[in-house]
């Protein structure tokens, strides 16, 4: 049986595993030394901010992982994990912004040095993204597919369908504005 739940957060993993597959690819350019898309990875840091690190991320922390520790210690080493990911998280898009200005902010003769610099910055948060999503998606969600009762999962999906990921569907006004940058800028429609 599929949970709601587990629906709503695999749709907003597979924007997330885009975003980080977005950013690897403007990783390679910068680190071929050629430009990376600004007008993107600056949405992309912008989508971010705005959306995992202040609903996705927060929804977990404060129905999904508290629910599954009522469950015993099988999970609490993943969820330690995964709550540690999370906290990690800003200072990783702070570098990966600060990389982006760094871009922005330079002449030809710093050019070389500054898309490394994002390249690295790009790659690190492109594989933590993915490696947090693999996490979730392999152990967590199987766990929790099996350990939650009916009663939790009712819970769990009012929760979780409360909210939807802007770039999935919904019509905020700032959001849809940036799911539509993003898409002209030519990144493939998300959820696909």
């Amino acid at each position: 049986m599929t949970h709601k739940t587990l629906s709503v957060l695999g749709a907003e993993h597979g924007v997330l595993l885009s975003i980080a597959r977005l950013l690897e690819a403007e990783a390679l350019r910068a680190g071929r030394n050629e430009p990376p898309n600004l007008e993107l990875v600056e949405a992309i840091v912008e989508y971010l901010r705005d959306y995992p690190c202040q609903f996705h991320h927060p929804k977990e922390e404060r129905y999904l992982f508290p629910a599954l520790r009522r469950h015993g210690d099988e999970v609490a080493a993943a969820i330690d994990r995964l709550e540690s990911d999370h906290a990690a998280e800003d200072g990783l898009i702070k570098a990966l912004d600060a990389s982006i200005a760094g871009l922005a902010a330079t002449g030809p003769a710093e050019a070389s040095k500054a898309r490394q610099t994002f390249a690295d910055a790009a790659r690190v948060y492109a594989s933590f993204l993915e490696g947090h999503v693999r996490a979730e998606e392999d152990r967590v969600f199987p766990l929790a597919a099996r350990v939650l009762t009916e009663t939790e999962w009712t819970e769990l999906d009012g929760a979780f369908l409360a909210h939807a990921d802007p770039m999935l569907q919904g019509e905020d006004e700032h959001f849809r504005q940036l799911r539509l940058h993003i898409a002209a800028l030519g990144a493939p429609p998300f959820g696909m």
